[in-house]
């Protein structure tokens, strides 16, 4: 007689059999582990049953429906507070339910997403303490996690927990395994301390950029004082860092033919990125799109205090943009996940394009915006 974790464990396979590219809707590459660890936790079996639900929604083309009206989510989020408050509690799986609950929500809620279940992460994580290096289901998961608390720290403030050597550690070993090429660990390892520096340091830096778009009253509009020199010389080098991580990780994987261009006559620039698999498209986009971001910052601070290096700035930031619509062939086929995480750095890549390249990224946000109504509206409209 099958059990309800059984059919719907099943129904995972299903999922991951039929279409392997779809674990793509997390960044752990161990789906495949759920199925079996499912009898043991209410919480991610139901977790699991909500995501199989509307990824089958997603993909039959069926209407989103905000999560708070339907059932399974009530459901998910009964077993979850049930599960918590007993001797389950501190496990990796329920650390894993509410993973996969963040990350359904933020791919398929068309409702607000206000950072619900990540503070719940964050305190779980730190009451597990790093994977250990044979718990190869867990490393998986903290790949996904890390994803999820970046922007959650962004806002909420940062955490010391990934400045502890044991936690990077754990974390570049991860993003090495999921990505399987051993010889990009040393550009992992320094993207992984870009990435927790620029995170650390960015809401002053957006507080900078901010008081670039509305003056005092009372400052010179140019003036380029200490704190202009001392916030250009902290891009520039940010800036110049992620460039060379991100140069040296693609050079590296076009060396070993992780990744090659080749020809596409569909794409608006004639040759584009294929790759080995979708998770190296994912760290090496990452690279790309933290490079991107920077380069802008530094341009935009550079050009409204008219410093000497604006103009060569945006022509890099040109070619940058360029190299990142060399991806979206590929990221279209994985487009869920993907484009999703990196919609911010696609979005950005519009201020150079022109009419034509402009059609062709608004097809791909709403692309997305047909998986989550709304999401991408205000940018189509606006562009």
């Amino acid at each position: 007689m099958t059990t309800s974790a059984d059919r719907i464990a099943a129904r995972l396979v299903h999922h991951i059999d039929n279409a392997p590219e779809r674990r793509m809707i997390m960044q752990t590459a161990r789906l495949e582990d759920f199925p079996r660890r499912l009898d043991g936790n209410a919480s991610l079996r139901d977790s699991i049953a909500l995501l199989c639900s509307v990824w089958a929604s997603y993909r039959s083309k069926t209407p989103s429906t905000e999560f708070i009206s339907m059932p399974l989510y009530g459901k998910a989020i009964r077993s979850l507070s049930r599960t918590l408050e007993t001797d389950h509690a501190i496990s990796v799986e329920t650390l894993a339910s509410i993973a996969i609950l963040q990350r359904t929500e933020d791919l398929f809620d068309p409702g607000d997403r206000r950072f619900i279940h990540e503070k719940g992460i964050a305190s779980l994580l730190a009451r597990l303490g790093p994977p250990k290096p044979d718990d190869k289901f867990y490393s998986s998961l903290l790949c996904e996690c890390y994803s999820i608390l970046v922007p959650y720290w962004v806002k909420t403030g940062w955490n010391t927990m990934l400045d502890d050597p044991a936690w990077k550690a754990a974390i570049v070993a991860c993003m090495t395994d999921y990505i399987g090429i051993q010889e990009l660990q040393p550009m992992l390892a320094s993207s992984l301390t870009q990435y927790n520096h620029v995170s650390q340091r960015l809401p002053e830096i957006m507080r900078g950029m901010k008081a670039i778009n509305t003056p005092s009253d009372k400052a010179p509009g140019f003036d380029v004082s200490s704190l202009v020199s001392k916030m250009a010389t902290e891009l520039r080098d940010m800036e110049a860092a992620a460039g060379e991580t991100s140069s040296s990780a693609m050079a590296k994987a076009m060396e070993l033919g992780a990744v090659t261009e080749v020809d596409d006559p569909t794409f608006i620039h004639g040759t584009c990125y294929h790759f080995s698999s979708t998770n190296l498209v994912q760290s090496l986009i990452s690279f790309v799109s933290l490079h991107l971001c920077l380069l802008q910052l530094r341009y935009k601070w550079s050009s409204a205090y008219r410093l000497s290096d604006s103009q060569a700035l945006y022509a890099s930031f040109q070619t940058r943009c360029h190299q990142l619509w060399k991806f979206i062939p590929f990221v279209r086929r994985v487009k869920l996940f993907l484009a999703n995480i990196h919609q911010d750095a696609f979005a950005l890549t519009l201020e150079i394009a022109n009419q034509r390249e402009k059609r062709y990224l608004l097809d791909l946000f709403k692309e997305l915006d047909s998986y989550a109504p709304g999401r991408f509206e205000a940018l189509i409209t606006a562009s």
